[in-house]
């Protein structure tokens, strides 16, 4: 707390003093535990979306100090997200509803990178007095219980908030929780703590984060039956009916989905809704994931054109940055009819890094498959580690958990010549596992062959990594290495990368030639 109440003084001693005309808004921010040296990325926009803004740079003094002045007219969001990048690996993240004439302090301490429990840094506020005179800071509970929402538990599935097996009570245990959480906001609200716009941002974010977090957590049986299937069949016929409910009570038409900081995920499991009911029947899809969230079309007329562009300009970013083939054309048309677009961060980041390089892929494709690529799976599927250990008999290996969808996994790639070279005189197989959410083999043999992956090739499954747990090795994230020594035994299940170089290396011979 001395901490704290120190550092607010010197924001006070320092910038007391500034004024501006051109500026009615001030964001302080104190990075603790700073890296020194690298530059913060911040955006302000209308829209509380992350593509179709521009993205600023800003460099903190070394004691991780940054201010920013802005003129607005209006309710705006701002976000920043900052990683150091020393030995301290902290992730700094702040969202905020920004209003004109109101100033903020942000005291963000971080957390571990690799930490998943909710977390907001203190944040204050003040309100311009007449332009000339300045309220205390006062601690912003409004600014703070916003950035609870969803922090560090992006993308992943919530069943420990739900009991599927209890789907008569999942709808009221829904309003329960929106009620709960809105009763926050409506307590600040009465107090004058927050003004009646800043509550329905709120209350529209609790809505709909908290319906989300729900559709996924029953979408998840039907898209990964192994793992989260139910099979009792009244069970999920009740389910089923919950789910049309959930969206009928939580439409996307006629609500300002813009001031929801995750629109475009919801949005997502609404087109997947669609696409379950398309018929009037339910059916789960059997179509790639990618062309059904390429399906924002069909509801353009009932969302704003901030959030169809911006969900628009996501899904071109990301057919691209995933190789899809000839992606570049309909990346390239959108630019022309959007040329607003390239002013944009991620506009640039299209137009001057991706397309290019999904142009040279689609060459790459061209490509015949190396000799030395053998594909393990191409009779019968391997569905365990059991069954691929038992392949490889007596032999150590190197394997590589990847995906054909995974843009780190491709940047391992380019390492791959030292690496074989460092196997091959060390008797060790080279083994690529692709785990594929929507399999897709003539593409998978594709990209095998663009980057010339030599060694053991097989398409794995959730059986597959089931069994692999049982072994001792679990994959957390893509890519993944693991050391298998001559037994067949895991013993590194956490192995350094081929972008590591003399590290992998070292381990290796430690892990598999020493012993």
């Amino acid at each position: 707390m001395k901490t704290i109440t120190f550092i607010l003084f010197l924001f006070v001693i320092e910038f007391s003093q500034i004024r501006s005309q051109e500026h009615n808004v001030k964001i302080e921010i104190q990075l603790i535990g700073y890296d020194g040296f690298s530059p913060l990325t911040y955006s302000i926009s209308n829209s509380n979306g992350l593509y179709n803004q521009m993205h600023k740079e800003v460099q903190p003094d070394s004691s991780g100090r940054i201010v920013i002045f802005q003129k607005i007219n209006s309710t705006q969001f701002f976000r920043f997200h900052f990683r150091n990048k020393n030995e301290k690996k902290l992730r700094h993240e702040c969202r905020l509803i920004l209003q004109p004439d109101k100033n903020y302090t942000v005291i963000s301490k971080g957390q571990n990178d690799n930490s998943y429990v909710p977390y907001s840094p203190d944040l204050y506020s003040w309100k311009n007095n007449d332009g000339d005179h300045q309220t205390f800071y006062k601690m912003d509970m409004g600014q703070i219980n916003y950035n609870l929402f969803d922090n560090g538990a992006s993308g992943f599935l919530f069943r420990e908030e739900w009991d599927l097996l209890q789907p008569d009570s999942l709808l009221k245990n829904l309003s329960s929780k929106i009620d709960k959480q809105v009763e926050i906001y409506r307590n600040l609200l009465s107090k004058g703590d927050i003004d009646p716009e800043f509550f329905e941002i709120a209350k529209l974010n609790v809505e709909y984060f908290n319906a989300y977090r729900l559709a996924i957590t029953i979408e998840s049986g039907w898209i990964f039956p192994y793992r989260y299937g139910i099979k009792d069949s009244l069970i999920n016929k009740k389910l089923i009916d919950v789910y049309r409910q959930l969206f009928e009570l939580f439409p996307v038409k006629g609500r300002k989905l813009e001031n929801f900081f995750e629109f475009d995920r919801y949005i997502d499991a609404y087109l997947y809704y669609l696409e379950c009911f398309k018929d009037g029947n339910f059916s789960i899809p059997k179509k790639n994931f990618s062309s059904i969230v390429n399906r924002i079309d069909e509801i353009k007329p009932d969302i704003s054109p901030k959030v169809y562009h911006d969900i628009k300009l996501r899904n071109i970013l990301s057919q691209v940055a995933s190789f899809e083939l000839e992606s570049s054309k309909p990346a390239k048309d959108y630019l022309e009819k959007n040329p607003a677009i390239r002013q944009t961060t991620y506009g640039k980041f299209l137009e001057n890094t991706l397309i290019p390089e999904s142009v040279a892929f689609d060459t790459l494709l061209l490509k015949k498959l190396s000799k030395d690529a053998v594909l393990l799976d191409e009779q019968e599927p391997i569905r365990s580690y059991s069954q691929l250990t038992g392949k490889l008999k007596n032999k150590p290996f190197l394997i590589n958990f990847w995906g054909t969808w995974c843009g780190p996994c491709r940047d391992q790639f380019y390492y791959k010549d030292s690496l074989y070279a460092f196997l091959n005189k060390s008797g060790i197989e080279m083994i690529y596992a692709a785990y594929e959410y929507y399999p897709d083999r003539p593409k998978w043999k594709k990209t095998i062959a663009a980057y010339d992956l030599k060694g053991v090739h097989l398409m794995i499954n959730d059986d597959f990594r089931n069994d692999l747990k049982k072994h001792g090795g679990e994959i957390t994230g893509f890519p993944a290495f693991m050391l298998i020594n001559r037994k067949g035994e895991i013993v590194e299940s956490n192995a350094y990368m081929p972008g590591d170089g003399e590290k992998l290396f070292k381990q290796i011979k430690e892990k598999l030639i020493d012993n």
